[in-house]
């Protein structure tokens, strides 16, 4: 009851997740999207709906504002796209290494 998800985009959505290791939570959806197999026909990069996502873990003590955390989120929504399709990537608002997230399991031999 504390998950909130918002359109701020054409097709870019803010999630505000509860307290949960955030890898678990990008693969997790990744798997949903890859799962539902959702016919993309107009798209020239794949024939399915695949997701590319930018995350940050922030303490809701760390004096960081809103405008930071979607700056910090975006650059990493762009690095994932670099990656390739369906994938993401996460790291801990304190500048801690960003960790490339697939489909999967998290892998803890991918770092950004």
């Amino acid at each position: 009851a504390d998950d909130l998800v918002a359109r701020y985009g054409g097709e870019e959505f803010a999630l505000i997740l509860g307290a949960d290791r955030l890898e678990r939570q990008l693969s997790g959806l990744l798997r949903a999207v890859a799962t539902l197999a959702l016919p993309h026909p107009r798209s020239t990069s794949g024939d399915i709906v695949s997701l590319s996502l930018g995350a940050i873990e922030v303490a809701p003590t760390s004096g960081r504002g809103p405008d930071h955390g979607l700056s910090a989120a975006d650059a990493l929504l762009y690095a994932a796209k670099n990656e390739g399709r369906n994938r993401g990537v996460c790291r801990l608002l304190d500048g801690s290494e960003a960790r490339i997230v697939n489909p999967g399991e998290p892998n803890d031999d991918h770092t950004y």
